[in-house]
């Protein structure tokens, strides 16, 4: 049975039912026992559907640009 690190690393693969069936059965073996991981996943299958309904849309430029310039200034 993974660990709550080793579900993490293929919850993805998991939710979007690209697990082989052995690393499946092992998630599951563990999402049965473990209820923060369970939290962890509805969470994130829930984020994933807001998240893909979810329209496109233009920001303004200058909105565009100034968030821009605070992730560069982050990342310094």
């Amino acid at each position: 049975m993974f660990s709550c690190e080793e579900l993490l690393d293929h919850l993805n693969d998991y939710l979007d039912d690209r697990a082989a069936a052995d690393v499946r059965r092992q998630l599951e073996a563990h999402l049965g026992g473990c209820p923060e991981c369970v939290v962890v996943l509805d969470t994130t299958s829930a984020t994933i559907k807001m998240v893909s309904g979810c329209r496109s849309f233009e920001l303004p430029a200058q909105l565009s640009a100034k968030i821009m310039a605070k992730i560069r200034a982050q990342g310094r």
